[in-house]
């Protein structure tokens, strides 16, 4: 098993360290931000899971379990640094349509260009997808997330070119999950009591009719589809997450107070003879490591005592955001269910940089 280490995590963690004082004063912000302390708790549930029964492991294996460990202290100091640097965030918010317009670009491209995207002949461990929009994330579900959050900030900013493009490659993931995902976000907004400022224009509504429709073609169109992962009615994948999670749960049972250890699932899962069969033709696979929810995976890695903490600090989250935020969180926490999506890095970076962007927007109460 490895750790991918990316780009942009490099240059998050250059931006930490050239930040790191605004951290002298752990005790104070600790005292004053109740959404950093419950992190901050969440944190300590992990590494607590990594510590207990560390010896039922070898030295390679912890060592992968505190690399994981490592990334989440990074990302939850990249956002707290973030949130407290004005001209940062209004760098931010000028330079981050580019990173829309890039995504687009990538995702157009990739369909045009590569529909039959096969990123497991050139990235070991990632699978094909036959004329799906993935973009640069080799993921459906992934990049269904992404453009999903990107759509959700483009209507709700009502910029309809970006909107339009955004939902298009959303449809065109065929992601089932953040379909459902973005279902979530719609019954929210239909059944909020709360009054919302700036509600969307009459043309942000003929937005949604058109989304509907897109909708409808795309059921159309996965009644002939040209792969398996195009046919929106598919059962195979369905029964595989739910055996999946039957065995993450499994997993807690052994060790349901503190789990088996972040990081380290991989080496508590049963993998059947098909799974180790086509790791040993092209390397560990980028799913053995979680389970298809982020719940579960919390839950079997780091016990009750982890799943408590997480769910905690979901609600913190929730109890800060405003409008525009709790949609994007909702999106993600429903997605969540079925797959490891909270936990993906560039879906974190991604929601980080977003929640920031919109933080300064009235907080729904």
């Amino acid at each position: 098993q490895y750790v991918n280490l990316y780009v942009f995590e490099l240059l998050i963690a250059g931006y930490v360290m050239w930040n790191i004082r605004i951290f002298a004063k752990i005790s104070t912000f600790l005292r004053k931000q109740s959404l950093v302390l419950s992190y901050v708790i969440f944190f300590c549930m992990i590494l607590m899971s990594l510590m207990w029964r560390s010896w039922d492991f070898n030295g390679t294996q912890n060592l992968v379990g505190v690399m994981y460990v490592g990334r989440l202290v990074l990302y939850g100091m990249f956002a707290y640094i973030l949130s407290r640097f004005e001209k940062d965030i209004q760098f931010l918010k000028k330079s981050f349509w580019i990173y829309v317009v890039m995504l687009i670009v990538a995702g157009i491209t990739q369909i045009a260009f590569l529909p039959d995207f096969a990123p497991s002949l050139f990235f070991l461990g990632w699978d094909n997808h036959l004329a799906r929009v993935v973009g640069f994330f080799f993921d459906g579900t992934a990049a269904g997330v992404i453009y999903g959050m990107a759509a959700l900030f483009a209507i709700q900013k009502r910029y309809l070119t970006l909107a339009t493009l955004s939902l298009l490659l959303f449809l065109g993931t065929f992601s089932r999950i953040s379909y459902i995902g973005i279902l979530g976000v719609l019954m929210y907004i239909e059944n909020s009591k709360f009054k919302i400022k700036n509600y969307p224009s009459r043309r942000m509504g003929i937005l949604g009719i058109l989304s509907v429709l897109l909708l409808l073609l795309g059921f159309y169109v996965s009644r002939n589809p040209h792969g398996e992962g195009m046919r929106l009615l598919r059962t195979s994948t369905i029964l595989a997450r739910y055996e999946s999670i039957k065995e993450g749960i499994e997993v807690w049972r052994e060790r349901p107070i503190l789990g088996v250890g972040y990081g380290r699932v991989r080496y508590v899962r049963d993998l059947s003879a098909v799974d180790q069969r086509v790791e040993s033709q092209r390397g560990a696979s980028h799913a053995g490591n979680a389970f298809p929810s982020t719940y579960v995976t919390v839950l079997a890695s780091s016990g009750i005592l982890g799943l408590g903490a997480f769910l905690f600090f979901l609600k913190k989250l929730w109890e800060r955001a405003n409008d525009t935020q709790r949609k994007l969180l909702l999106f993600l926490a429903v997605t969540s269910l079925f797959d490891n999506v909270m936990l993906v890095n560039f879906i974190v970076v991604n929601f980080i940089l977003l929640w920031n962007i919109t933080k300064r927007q009235e907080v729904v109460t």
